[in-house]
C-alpha cells in the first residue's frame, strides 16, 4: 500500500467528517467537514468541487453508477444533485422542508429517498423527474433507511420505530423497537439444510449494542442478538456469502458471526483487531478481502478461498464443518439453475486449505499443496518444496521422501505442479525443473529472464504447461523441445489460467481477470510456426471465480459459494453464429491432402495470402494450381504469365475473359489486343468444334465492338458487312449513336429488324428518305408526330395529314383539312368518331367565319355540334341551335341554350311544355334561381298548381323553388309538410333527412330554426336511434327513448302498435315496470288491439292483470343552464324553463363538462359515448358522416355554444326572413304558401 494523497483539518475542519467514494467508477471522494462545505477530489488529490452549504451536511449518498451525488443540509431543505460527468451541480431539487435528516440513493439508482425531523418522507423519481412528498411517515426524525431493490423503502426514526413503504408512501409494515435503530441493511438468509430456501432479512442495530433481523416472510418473529459488553458498541457490520456477519466493535474487536439455523448466532471467528479503538470495516467481494479501520490505522484481511479441483471434480466450503463435492462433467448447462447431484463430507474441524485429488483428501496449514494420485506436495513458505506419498500403509521400498532445494542450492521455489508424470517447480532465479517422478531423475531445464511465479500444467497426461513470470508475462512451453511461445495481450491483471480437460486433439485454455474470460489456442503444426491465438473474450459476471474449464464450459464459485456454468462466447456452434459454412466445405474437401506445400497453399488460399499460396504451390511444381488462382482472383496478367508458361492451351481463354473485363471497364485499346491474342492462340485451345466455334465467334465479335469504340469506324462496318447476327448489330449501332455517327447507327438499327430506333436515329441526321422507307414498320405516335411535323414545315400537307392521323394528333389533322384540304366532310367526320372538343372548336369558328350553319342541320349533326361547342359558340350560333331544337320539338335542349343566350323566359316556356318531366322542372327552377324574376316565378307557380294543364305537381317542387331564390320561410313550412307525409306513411329515414337538410340549410344562413322543425327532427331522431342502441346493448336507453316516441305515438300513425309493443316489452326487460303497465294499457285499445301481434299477446295480457307498478328511478345530471339536476332524457329544464339541447348518440340532454360536436354537422353529443360509439361505427348517427374516433374532442368553453344554439332555436317568425305569413295568397302576390297540393304520390327526396 502506498499513500497518494492526504487533507489536513485546515481544509475542511477540526472534528468527525463524513466521506464517501464514487460508486463503480472510483474516480471522486466527496468530504464534509465541520465547515458545511462539501469538497470533491479526484483520486490524485486534486479538487474538482466545492458545494458550500448553508448548514449542516445531513446526509451524503452517491447513485450507484456513480454519476449523481446527492447531498442534504438542516437548514434549507433543498437536496443538491452533483453531476460527476460535468463535474458540476446537476440540479437542485427543493422539498418545501427545511429540516432534512437523511438520504440513500436506491440500489439501481433510479430513485433517491429523503428524510426529515418531523418524520416525513421525500421520494424523487430520476428517470421521469418526479417527486413523491409523504407526510407524516415517523413522529420523530428519520435517521437511517435502506433500499430492497427500486420499489420498497425501510426508514428507522427517533421515535423507536421502523416502517417498510412502496413507493406511492403506502406502509406495508411497521414495528415499535426497544432502542433507536441504526445501520439498516437489506440481505438474504440461506437456510443451508434447504438451499431454495432464500429469505429476504431487513438487519439493523439497536441503540449500538443490539443486532435485530426482521424477517420478511416471517415478521412476527424476529431475531435479536446480543453481544458480550466487553466488545463495545457495535459500529459496523457486513453481510458475507448469505450466511456470515462480520461485525466490527467500538473496543477494536472483530467477529464472523453465522446466520445459519444450526449455527444462529455462533462466532466462526474472533481478533482483537485494534487495541484502542475501530471506527470501521468494509468487504471487498472482488479482491476476496475485509478492511478495518482504527487506532489510526488501516488492517487488511484475506477472506480464505475455500474451493479446489481436481479434473472434473469440485470441491467447497458449505458450512463450517461441511465440504461438498461435485463432478462437474455430469451437469449440463441445462440444469445450471438446479443444484447438481453431490457428495457432502462431514469434518471434525473448520478447514482452511481444501486440496482436491482422486483418492484423497490433505489438510494442512501450508501456503500451497498439490495433489496427484499418489503423492502430494507441499509448497512451503521458506521457499521450499516437500513430497511425500499420501498413503502411509505403503512399504517403504516405495515410500517417497523428497525435498526441494537440496541445502547447497540458494534459490526459491516460487511455485509447483504435480501431474501424473511429473513434478515441475519454478524458482525466484526464472528456472523451470522437470523431474520424473517415476524415478526421480531430472528430465529437463528450462532457464527464463526473470523469475517464476505461477505454473499451469496440461490435464489428463499433457506435456505442455504454462507458466507467468514477474513481468506478468505468460508463456506456453513445449518440454520436448523446449519450444517457448510468449501468450499476446494477456492480462497484467490476470488472476489464473485454465486448461481446458475435455480439448484432446487442440490445446485450449484460458486466461482470466476479475471482469473477462480471454479464450487461446495453441497450434503447433501452423503455416508460420507455432502460433498461441486470443479466439475471444467472454464476459464474466461479478463475484464469479473460475475454477473449471471442461468443453467450453466454465465452472466457477459465486462469492455466496455456489457453483455456476458460463459457456463461452467462442465454443457456439460455429455455423450458426459465423454463417461460415463454406469455409468447413472447402477444409473438408482438403482434409485428404497430403503434400506439405500443397496443402500449405490451400490454407493460404483460405486465409487469403494469395501470394503465400502461389509460392508454395510452385514450389510443388504445380503450375495449374497457382494458374487457377489467378484466375479465380481475375488477375489476368498474372495469370496469362503462368498460362504461357504452364498451360498454352489456356491462353487463348484467358484473354478472351481478359478482353471482356477491359472492354467492360471501357479500356477499348487493351481489350481489342487481349481479342487478337485470343484468335492468335486459338489451335492450342483442347475444345470440341462447336465449342471452338462459339469461342471464336465471341472473340470476333468483341474484336469488331472494340475496334468500332478505338474510332476505326470504316474498318469496323467492312467487318460488319457479313455479319447476320441481330444481337451484335444492335450492339455495334448502339456504340455508333454514342459516337455520334448516325447514319450508320441507323443502317445498322434497320438491318437488326429494330425500326422505330431506326427511324429515331434517322430523323436526328435528317435522312427522311430513309424515314419514309421504313414508315410500314412503325407504330410509335411519338415517331409519326415528329415527322409529321417535318413534312408540314416542308409543305406537304397530304403526307402531313397521314402522319398526324396515324400519330392520332386529330386536332392537327382537322386544322390542315380546314386550311389546306376542301374535304370537310373528313374533318366533320373526325369530330363524330373522336369527340375532340378541340377539333370541334376549330370546326366551330370555321362556320361561323363563313357564317354557315346549314351544313350542321343538312347533315343532321346539330346535336352533336351543340355537345361539343357548349360556352365556346357565340351568341349567334346559340339562338341558331336552340331555334333548331325547338323546331325539333326538343324542348329541353332548347331551353338550357336558350339560358346559355341569356333569354330566361323563353327557356322557361320550353322546360314548362306538356308532358315536361323532372329534369325540365329542375332546369327550370335553375332558370328562375338565375333570373331573379318575379314574373317568371308567378309562371311557374301557376304552372306548378296546374293552371295552364289542369295537373298539380309535386309538392317537393315548391320546396326546391322556395330554396332556389332563398325564400327559406316558405321552403321550411314546405318541407314540414312534406315530412309529415312522409312520416305519415312511415318512411322516417326520408323524414329525416328531409328535416335535417332544411336544418342544416337555416343554420348555415344563421336563420332561426322553427320550433316545429326542431321537435320533428328531435323526435325521429329519437326514433332512429332505438335500433343503434339495441344493437349496442344499451336496452336502458332504448327503453328510454322508446317512451318518448310512444308519448308522440300520434305522428306514427303507420306503425303505432309495433313501437307501443316494443315499448312495453323493453321496459318491463329492465324494469321500467310501472311505464311497461302503462303502455300496455294504451295497446289494448280498439285503435291498436286489432294490429297487436299474436306473439306478444298473451305477456301484455299478463302486464295488465297482474300490474306491478314498480320503477327505477331516471338517473339527473345537472341542466347545462342553470346547474339544477334534470332527468337525463328530459329537454326542458323547470327552474329556468330552457329547452335543453340532446345528444345525438343518446338522445339524453347535454351537460357542460362531457361536450362535443359531430365534426360535419355540428350536432351536441355527450363525448364520451359518442367517442365510444364512433370506435365501433366510425358513422355520426344523426348525418351518417364517416367520422374518425380523433377527429372529435372535449369542447372548452361549451356555454357559447350553447347560448349560439338556443339562439337558433329560438321563436321563429316570418319577418326574420324579411317577409311574412300573413299576406294572402294570389296568383299576383309575392307569397304561395297556402298554395300547396293534397294529394301525393310517395316521394323520396335528395337534395
Amino acid at each position: 500500500m502506498k499513500k497518494v494523497f492526504s487533507i489536513d483539518s485546515s481544509t475542511i475542519g477540526a472534528g468527525k467528517c463524513k466521506v464517501k467514494w464514487q460508486k463503480r467508477e472510483g474516480q471522486y471522494i466527496a468530504i464534509n467537514g465541520k465547515n458545511n462545505s462539501v469538497l470533491i477530489y479526484n483520486k490524485s488529490g486534486e479538487m474538482v468541487d466545492k458545494i458550500v452549504l448553508e448548514g449542516k451536511c445531513t446526509g451524503l449518498d452517491w447513485s450507484p453508477d456513480g454519476e449523481l451525488l446527492a447531498i442534504t443540509d438542516q437548514v434549507t431543505g433543498v437536496i443538491t444533485l452533483w453531476d460527476a460527468n460535468n463535474k458540476k451541480i446537476y440540479i437542485q431539487l427543493d422539498t418545501t422542508w427545511n429540516d432534512l435528516s437523511f438520504c440513500q440513493w436506491s440500489k439501481k439508482g433510479k430513485r433517491l429517498a429523503v428524510g426529515t425531523k418531523k418524520g416525513n418522507l421525500f421520494i424523487y423519481d430520476r428517470k421521469a423527474s418526479k417527486k413523491v412528498p409523504i407526510l407524516g411517515k415517523h413522529t420523530k426524525s428519520i435517521i437511517c433507511g435502506c433500499w430492497q431493490d427500486d420499489n420498497i423503502i425501510a426508514c428507522g426514526a427517533e421515535d423507536n420505530s421502523f416502517s417498510i413503504s412502496d413507493l406511492k408512501g403506502t406502509t406495508l409494515y411497521e414495528r415499535t423497537l426497544k432502542g433507536k435503530p441504526s445501520l439498516m441493511k437489506f440481505a438474504s438468509m440461506v437456510d443451508q439444510n434447504n438451499p431454495e430456501n432464500k429469505n429476504q432479512v431487513l438487519s439493523m442495530v439497536l441503540n449500538h449494542r443490539y443486532f435485530y433481523i426482521h424477517n420478511m416472510d416471517n415478521p412476527e418473529d424476529p431475531l435479536e442478538l446480543v453481544f458480550q459488553e466487553e466488545y463495545g458498541n457495535i459500529v459496523a457490520y457486513e453481510w458475507f456469502n448469505e450466511n456470515h456477519i462480520f461485525f466490527g466493535f467500538s473496543n477494536g474487536n472483530f467477529i464472523v458471526m453465522s446466520t445459519d439455523p444450526n449455527y444462529i448466532g455462533q462466532e466462526l471467528y474472533h481478533q482483537k483487531s485494534h487495541n484502542d479503538y475501530l471506527s470501521n470495516l468494509i468487504v471487498n467481494y472482488s479482491i476476496n478481502k475485509v478492511a478495518t479501520c482504527g487506532d489510526d490505522m488501516i488492517k487488511i484481511y484475506e477472506l480464505s478461498d475455500l474451493k479446489e479441483t481436481c479434473e472434473t471434480i469440485t470441491a467447497y466450503l458449505t458450512s463450517l464443518q461441511e465440504v461438498t463435492l461435485i463432478d462437474q462433467s455430469k451437469t449440463t448447462m441445462a440444469a445450471n439453475d438446479q443444484i447438481p447431484p453431490s457428495i457432502k463430507i462431514k469434518v471434525d474441524i473448520e478447514p482452511s486449505i481444501l486440496v482436491v485429488g482422486e483418492r484423497h483428501e490433505y489438510l494442512a496449514p501450508i501456503k500451497r499443496l498439490l495433489l496427484n494420485r499418489t503423492l502430494a506436495a507441499g509448497l512451503l513458505t521458506n521457499g521450499k518444496l516437500q513430497i511425500h506419498n499420501i498413503d502411509n500403509s505403503k512399504s517403504k521400498s516405495n515410500k517417497v521422501q523428497k525435498l526441494f532445494p537440496n541445502n547447497t542450492d540458494t534459490f526459491l521455489i516460487m511455485c509447483a505442479a504435480l501431474t501424473p508424470n511429473f513434478c515441475i517447480f519454478g524458482t525466484n532465479t526464472g528456472v523451470i525443473y522437470h523431474y520424473d517422478i517415476e524415478n526421480w531423475n531430472l528430465v529437463n531445464t528450462i532457464k527464463h529472464k526473470t523469475g517464476i511465479k505461477e505454473l499451469y500444467p496440461q490435464f489428463k497426461g499433457g506435456i505442455k504447461f504454462i507458466f507467468i513470470d514477474d513481468l506478468n508475462d505468460g508463456y506456453i512451453c513445449n518440454p520436448v523441445n523446449n519450444t517457448i511461445i510468449q501468450i499476446p495481450g494477456i492480462s497484467t491483471q490476470t488472476i489464473g489460467i485454465l486448461w481446458d480437460v475435455e480439448c484432446k486433439n487442440s490445446c485450449t485454455f484460458v486466461s482470466y481477470d476479475n471482469e473477462n474470460l480471454t479464450t487461446y489456442i495453441f497450434t503447433e503444426s501452423h503455416i508460420k510456426g507455432s502460433q498461441c491465438t486470443i479466439m475471444g473474450t467472454t464476459k464474466l459476471s461479478y463475484g464469479l471465480r473460475p475454477i473449471l474449464l471442461n468443453a467450453g464450459v466454465v465452472s466457477s464459485q459465486t462469492h455466496n459459494g455456489k457453483i455456476c456454468m458460463t459457456q463461452l462466447s467462442t465454443h457456439l456452434d460455429i455455423k450458426e453464429e459465423i454463417g461460415d459454412a463454406d469455409k468447413v466445405i472447402f477444409l473438408n474437401k482438403i482434409e485428404g491432402v497430403e503434400d506439405k506445400n500443397s496443402l500449405c497453399g490451400q490454407i493460404s488460399m483460405l486465409l487469403g495470402e494469395y501470394d503465400n499460396a502461389q509460392e508454395f504451390f510452385l514450389r510443388n511444381s504445380d503450375g495449374i494450381a497457382a494458374l487457377n488462382l489467378r484466375r479465380g482472383l481475375r488477375q489476368w496478367d498474372q495469370a496469362l504469365s503462368l498460362a504461357s508458361t504452364f498451360a498454352q492451351n489456356e491462353v487463348s481463354i484467358i484473354a478472351k475473359e481478359y478482353a471482356l473485363e477491359l472492354e467492360f471497364n471501357g479500356d477499348y485499346y487493351q481489350a481489342l489486343s487481349m481479342y487478337n491474342k485470343a484468335l492468335t492462340f486459338v489451335n492450342y485451345i483442347n475444345m470440341t468444334d462447336e465449342e471452338k466455334s462459339k469461342h471464336i465467334t465471341l472473340c470476333n465479335a468483341g474484336l469488331i465492338r472494340t475496334t468500332l469504340q478505338n474510332g476505326e469506324i470504316s474498318k469496323g462496318m467492312k467487318m460488319l458487312r457479313s455479319i447476320q447476327n441481330k444481337e451484335l448489330l444492335q450492339e455495334c449501332a448502339g456504340i455508333l449513336e454514342n459516337l455520334k455517327q448516325y447514319n450508320e447507327a441507323g443502317l445498322l438499327y434497320e438491318r437488326s429488324e429494330k425500326y422505330e430506333k431506326a427511324a429515331i436515329i434517322f430523323l436526328k441526321a435528317k435522312k427522311y428518305s430513309n424515314v419514309a422507307s421504313i414508315l410500314p414498320h412503325i407504330t410509335s405516335p411519338k415517331i409519326f408526330l415528329q415527322y409529321a411535323k417535318i413534312k408540314e414545315a416542308e409543305g406537304e400537307y397530304t403526307e402531313a395529314i397521314e402522319a398526324y392521323e396515324k400519330a392520332q394528333d386529330y386536332e392537327n389533322v382537322v386544322r390542315l383539312i380546314l386550311e389546306h384540304s376542301s374535304n370537310i366532310d373528313k374533318a366533320v367526320e373526325i369530330v363524330r368518331k373522336t369527340r375532340s372538343r378541340e377539333s370541334a372548336r376549330l370546326i366551330s369558328k370555321f362556320f361561323q367565319k363563313i357564317n354557315d350553319i346549314l351544313f350542321f342541320i343538312q347533315h343532321n349533326e346539330m346535336e352533336h355540334l351543340a355537345k361539343l361547342l357548349k360556352e365556346d359558340a357565340s351568341q349567334d350560333m346559340l339562338l341558331n341551335i336552340a331555334s333548331y331544337f325547338e323546331n325539333q320539338n326538343q324542348y329541353l335542349y332548347a331551353g338550357k341554350y336558350y339560358i346559355q343566350c341569356g333569354d330566361y323566359t323563353k327557356a322557361l316556356k320550353m322546360f314548362m311544355q306538356p308532358n315536361a318531366d323532372s329534369d325540365s322542372y329542375d332546369m327550370a327552377i335553375e332558370c328562375i334561381g338565375l333570373a331573379k324574376n318575379d314574373t317568371l316565378i308567378h309562371m311557374f307557380i301557376d304552372y306548378l298548381m296546374g293552371e295552364t294543364d289542369g295537373i298539380r305537381k309535386d309538392t317537393k317542387y315548391f320546396f326546391k323553388l322556395w330554396m332556389s331564390i332563398g325564400k327559406y320561410s316558405e321552403a321550411a313550412r314546405t318541407a314540414i309538410i312534406i315530412a309529415r307525409e312522409e312520416q305519415n306513411l312511415g318512411n322516417y329515414r326520408a323524414t329525416h333527412d328531409i328535416l335535417l337538410e332544411i336544418y342544416l340549410m337555416l343554420t348555415k344562413i344563421n336563420s332561426k330554426i322553427p320550433n316545429e322543425i326542431e321537435k320533428m327532427l328531435m323526435i325521429i331522431h329519437s326514433y332512429i336511434l332505438i335500433k343503434l342502441l339495441l344493437k349496442l346493448g344499451e336496452h336502458m336507453m332504448a327503453a328510454r327513448m322508446l317512451i318518448r316516441v310512444s308519448n308522440n305515438i300520434s305522428k306514427f300513425p303507420a306503425h303505432a302498435a309495433h313501437i307501443l309493443t316494443s315499448t312495453v316489452v323493453e321496459c318491463h326487460r329492465v324494469g321500467l315496470r310501472k311505464q311497461s303497465f302503462e303502455y300496455a294499457t294504451i295497446l289494448i285499445r280498439p285503435e291498436y288491439k286489432q294490429k297487436l301481434d299474436t306473439k306478444y299477446r298473451r305477456k301484455i295480457e299478463a302486464v295488465i292483470r297482474r300490474p306491478d307498478k314498480s320503477e327505477i328511478e331516471e338517473p339527473r345530471s345537472p341542466c347545462p343552464f342553470c346547474g339544477t339536476p334534470v332527468l337525463e332524457t328530459t329537454l326542458d329544464c323547470v327552474e329556468c324553463k330552457n329547452h335543453i339541447p340532446y345528444c345525438i348518440v343518446t338522445g339524453q340532454h347535454m351537460v357542460l363538462d362531457n361536450w362535443t360536436n359531430c365534426p360535419n354537422c355540428k350536432f351536441p353529443a355527450l363525448y364520451t359515448q359518442f367517442k365510444a360509439l364512433l370506435q365501433r361505427t366510425q358513422t355520426c348517427p344523426m348525418c351518417s358522416h364517416h367520422i374518425e374516433p380523433d377527429a372529435i374532442e372535449l369542447c372548452n368553453n361549451p356555454l357559447e355554444l350553447l347560448k349560439e344554439k338556443n339562439e337558433n332555436e329560438g321563436t321563429f317568425k316570418d319577418t326574420d326572413m324579411g317577409f311574412s305569413f300573413a299576406e294572402t295568397s294570389s296568383s299576383n302576390s309575392n307569397s304561395y304558401t297556402s298554395i300547396l297540393p293534397v294529394n301525393r304520390n310517395n316521394i323520396n327526396i335528395t337534395i
